[in-house]
């Protein structure tokens, strides 16, 4: 189980992952620093993104007709919302 702390920081990274100047983030310190925060290295992380093992979350490649699983429907929002 990962802690509060780490959790924060995975969320940071993956916010920045998502961010349309994501490119450039990538190549500065303070990246490097919130990879480190959320416990992966830096350069492992830009690899994955590259090789497109690791994309941004919404983002596709041409062509690709995978379903977005990271994505939570408008019906389970609303379920979610009332419970």
């Amino acid at each position: 189980m990962i802690n509060a702390e780490l959790a924060l920081w995975r969320m940071v990274l993956f916010m920045g992952l998502n961010d349309p100047d994501a490119a450039r983030w990538m190549r500065g310190e303070d990246f490097r620093m919130v990879c480190a925060l959320a416990g992966f290295d830096s350069a492992a992380v830009r690899r994955a993104v590259a090789s497109g093992n690791l994309r941004p979350f919404g983002r596709k490649e041409a062509g690709d007709k995978s379903s977005d699983k990271g994505k939570i429907s408008k019906k389970t929002r609303l379920r979610r919302a009332s419970n």
